[in-house]
């Protein structure tokens, strides 16, 4: 086969595989966007904890889920996994959230994201962790995919960086 034709091959695959990627996700990716201040968050929220023991708790992570709006914050995950507390207003679903992601011995500090939705409307917020980069190569360790469904349920998916994953590994062995 010539070289043009094989790579118009292979680009028409690849066009096709994010086509059909795209329709299996099921929603609309959303974005987030870094909080400059977090004096600006108002509001009353549904607080949710996520985190495990694995990993030694590097997956834990907050979200604010505004009450009284169309979305509904759902994490990918079982429940013995997550915590909700409903009614809790912005400073103190903040100060919970802090309280709760930094009892990781190399937790340095915390970024809080925005989550907004397709018109650029915040949703949420998300509380994530950052930890000291000379442990894990960086400071940042999680991967979360916060995906609208069809039905605004917030399906929330939590990893940790497989680069992460692999540290942890290689001291198990």
């Amino acid at each position: 086969m010539k070289p043009e034709k094989s790579m118009i091959s292979f680009l028409f695959i690849l066009i096709i595989t994010s086509f059909v990627l795209s329709a299996c996700a099921g929603g609309n990716v959303l974005n987030t966007q870094v909080v400059k201040d977090k004096s600006q968050i108002e509001g009353t929220y549904t607080l949710i904890l996520y985190g495990t023991a694995e990993y030694e708790g590097l997956n834990s992570i907050a979200f604010l889920d505004r009450e009284g709006d169309d979305y509904t914050f759902v994490p990918y995950a079982p429940g013995y996994n997550f915590k909700t507390i409903k009614q809790v207003n912005a400073a103190e679903g903040i100060e919970k959230a802090n309280s709760f992601i930094k009892r990781q011995a190399n937790y340095r500090t915390s970024r809080i994201r925005k989550i907004v939705n397709k018109q650029d409307d915040t949703i949420g917020y998300e509380v994530r962790p950052l930890y000291d980069a000379k442990a894990y190569g960086q400071a940042d360790v999680l991967m979360v995919t916060i995906i609208q469904e069809d039905n605004n349920d917030i399906k929330i998916i939590v990893d940790i960086l497989s680069r992460v994953k692999r540290i942890f590994d290689g001291r198990r062995r």
